[in-house]
């Protein structure tokens, strides 16, 4: 086993739940140590990327693709109680590794990397970090909008 997919299952599949065919990683276990466990892993998870951009030469889409799992995986996972399940179902090492293995078969064969998926799923990202953005900004303008009406109702 290759040290990237090797650590890549350590990170996401190492342990099987007794009695069911689920499984999870020292991802998941890390990630209930509050702010630690996801810096420790993120910087495992990067690890992969890194590797994976050295040895096998990546081109620059792909790995971003594996940086926006990484970036998502730790993200989500950050948030307290939500995150902690979260951590458990989303297999960003595994997705990387698929991803990298992928690459490979198709750098073997000498046939095109089908990069049109990578840039809808980057696109798709970025999309959503927008709508994120906006949902925050109008959150916020609310809340502002109702202290100060709160204030005024109080120092009128």
């Amino acid at each position: 086993m290759d040290p990237i997919e090797r650590l890549a299952w350590y990170l996401d599949n190492a342990f099987r739940v007794p009695g069911t065919r689920y499984r999870f990683g020292w991802d998941g276990i890390l990630g209930l140590i509050p702010g630690l466990g996801e810096a420790v892993t993120m910087l495992m998870q990067a690890g992969i990327v890194l590797w994976a951009v050295a040895r096998y030469e990546v081109p620059g889409v792909l790995a971003v693709r594996m940086v926006l799992n990484i970036a998502i995986d730790s993200t989500v996972g950050s948030i307290p109680l939500i995150g902690d399940v979260f951590d458990f179902f989303f297999k960003a090492n595994t997705k990387n590794v698929a991803l990298l293995r992928e690459y490979r078969v198709q750098k073997l064969h000498g046939g095109p990397m089908s990069s049109w998926r990578h840039f809808a799923f980057i696109a798709l990202v970025f999309v959503a970090l927008l709508a994120l953005a906006i949902a925050c900004a109008a959150l916020t303008i609310l809340v502002v909008l109702w202290l100060y009406e709160q204030w005024l109702r109080v120092f009128s």
